[in-house]
Formats: structure tokens, C-alpha cells, sequence
């Protein structure tokens, strides 16, 4: 009979040959073909899961993701905190990451969630999540309800931070799930596979979700967008995401000049003379935009671009471009098609 262990190895093994050579290149790359190399993993053990994932994986060079290493024999996941806790399975997990949450369920390891933080735009699966216990909202979880479900670990987004440490004097270990790429994104749900026993779920989730950014990336070499737009999170004034956020990297992975990386800055603002001399094919709205009106109205020159001439003016879900979920590449995918009819 061949062991379990050794077959969990060999999912894991194609899961790093499949996402390294992806998302290995750098930032400032602009070819969208993707050469698939073998992963500089070194020796696989086939001894237990924990021991195919090694210090030079992927995890390592994408933001936010969690890290991999050993000491005396143990194994560990730590954030990029420095908050570290045992890489083995978990029974009753506390959740305040939309995105674990819905990556959890996708990989069919809803069974290890105890409690979840609430989002008034929801959580997928919401015919799900909403019989879930709460432990407040998303933003602001209630730490006596956290405790009160016994948690054997609990997973936090950037904005809980300051529970790890109330949390390590209660016993109960602690992370932070906040992946800031989408190689992060899926770095991540590997190990939440192995958190929730699900590991065989979380490489099949990978290897789907690796084939539609190879899709796209392909249809791209062969025929590309050759389009500017934007997706701007405020009117007053207009401000626009970059690439080094995951509503830019959408725009980047499907082909879209960004027009907001021609501005200096952490938050681009968009002037209208700038507006007006980029000339984008499209601007999508999201955050506090509420309608394509909005956009229009942000300022005169709207009407004179590209943008506003053709009405490829949108609103799209924050919840579907920043929420650090695997269903990212969904949306993705979609926006894609979507931009394809304008051109």
C-alpha cells in the first residue's frame, strides 16, 4: 500500500513545479509567457507533509506570504510579523480574514472553522458563513468571543494585529493572513490545506487556478490588449491603485497599462491634466464608488477620454479585487473578458 505521506509529497511536489516558474519572474517583467523550469526545492523527503516545504519556497519571495521553517526537527508557519505557529493540522480555527475564510471553503475545510469575523459585504459561501458563530466584526473582533470558542488557532487580518499578543497569554497561537499578491494568495491556501487536512483539495485548487492565469497569459502573447485604464477607490480627489496592490496586479496580469503607475507615490492621485494626456480606454470604480455616474462626474475631463466617450465606465465589488482570496483569479478572469469587448 503506498503511504499517504508519500503521495501528500508528490501533490505537493507538482503544486511548486507548477506555481514557481509563474510567478518567479520579476516586478518589473512585462512578457506574459511563462516558461515552466523545475523549482529550486532541493531534496524531498518522503517522510511527512511539512517536510516537502522547504525555506526557499515560493512563500518567500511573494508579500504577505507565510513562511516555512524547521527547528530541531519541528516544523513552523510564521507570518510577516514574526508570529509563528506549529505547521500540523488544527481542529478549531478562529477567522477574521474574509479571504481564509472563502480559500477555506474552497478547498472543502470549512469543517476546522469555529467562528468567523463578519463583513457587511459579505463572505462566500454566504448561505454558509452566515450560520457561522461571530466573534464581531471583521474590523474590530471581539476578543472574549474569540476565547469563548476555544480556538486551537486563530487566524487574523492586518487590521487584528494587536490580538496576537493577548491571544499568546492565553495559550492560543496566532497568525496573520494578509498575502498581498496572488502568488501570496495561493502560497498561502497550500498551507491552509495543510492546516485544515485538505492538503490534496489545495493543490487541485492551485494547479485550476495556475491554468486560468496561464490561459490568460497565453491568449495575451498571442494577441495582446494593447489598453490603459485604472481602477480608482476615490473621487474627491481621484485615486487610483497601483501595481503593488492586488487590484493593480489584476490589471497588470490581464495585459492593462496602468495608468496610475506613472504617478509618484504610495496613493496616486490623478490630475486632470494627467487624466486627460494618459487618456484611458476604461476606468472601473470601486470602495466608496458607488455607480459609473460617480466616475463620470469626477471631473469634466472623464467625458473627453477614451473612458467616457464609449462609456467603459464600471463599478466593480472591492470585495472581488482585494479580499485575499483564491476566487480573485475568478475575477480576473472575468475582467478580462469584460475588457476584451472593449476593444
Amino acid at each position: 500500500m503506498i503511504n499517504n505521506n508519500v503521495r501528500v509529497v508528490g501533490l505537493l511536489m507538482l503544486a511548486f513545479t507548477i506555481v514557481f516558474p509563474l510567478f518567479a519572474g520579476g516586478a518589473g517583467e512585462t512578457s506574459h509567457e511563462t516558461e515552466l523550469t523545475e523549482p529550486t526545492v532541493g531534496e524531498i523527503p518522503a517522510v511527512s507533509p511539512v517536510e516537502t516545504i522547504h525555506d526557499n519556497w515560493l512563500g518567500d519571495s511573494a508579500e504577505g506570504s507565510w513562511i516555512i521553517s524547521e527547528l530541531d526537527g519541528s516544523w513552523f508557519v510564521s507570518d510577516h510579523m514574526g508570529n509563528k505557529v506549529d505547521l500540523r493540522a488544527y481542529d478549531r480555527v478562529v477567522i477574521t480574514s474574509a479571504g481564509a475564510v472563502e480559500a477555506l471553503y474552497l478547498i472543502n475545510g470549512e469543517e476546522a472553522i469555529a467562528g468567523i469575523g463578519t463583513s457587511r459585504s459579505g463572505i462566500w459561501p454566504e448561505d454558509h458563513t452566515q450560520k457561522l458563530p461571530s466573534v464581531g466584526s471583521l474590523a474590530r473582533p471581539n476578543f472574549e468571543q474569540i476565547v469563548a470558542l476555544e480556538p486551537d488557532l486563530v487566524l487574523l487580518n492586518g487590521m487584528n494585529a494587536d490580538l496576537v499578543g493577548q491571544l499568546a497569554q492565553m495559550g492560543i497561537p496566532a497568525l496573520i493572513h494578509g498575502p498581498d499578491t496572488i502568488s501570496a494568495i495561493l502560497n498561502n491556501t497550500l498551507v491552509l490545506g495543510l492546516f485544515s487536512d485538505r492538503v490534496d483539495k489545495s493543490v487541485d485548487l492551485l494547479m485550476e487556478k495556475v491554468e486560468a492565469l496561464n490561459e490568460i497569459s497565453n491568449r495575451l502573447s498571442a494577441s495582446p490588449l494593447e489598453l490603459k485604464g485604472a481602477f480608482i477607490y476615490s473621487v474627491g480627489p481621484i485615486m487610483a491603485f497601483d501595481s503593488d496592490t492586488l487590484a493593480g496586479e489584476i490589471l497588470k496580469r490581464i495585459g492593462v497599462e496602468n495608468i496610475a503607475d506613472g504617478v509618484i507615490g504610495e496613493s496616486p492621485i490623478l490630475s486632470s491634466e494627467y487624466i486627460l494626456a494618459e487618456n484611458p480606454d476604461f476606468i472601473f470604480g470601486a470602495m466608496s464608488i458607488t455607480s459609473a455616474e460617480d466616475i463620470m462626474n469626477a471631473d469634466p475631463v472623464i467625458e473627453r477620454t477614451t473612458a467616457g466617450l464609449h462609456g467603459n465606465l464600471a463599478i466593480i465589488p472591492s470585495s472581488l479585487i482585494l479580499r485575499p482570496t483564491p476566487r480573485i483569479v475568478d475575477e480576473l478572469e472575468n475582467l478580462y473578458n469584460q475588457i476584451l469587448q472593449m476593444k
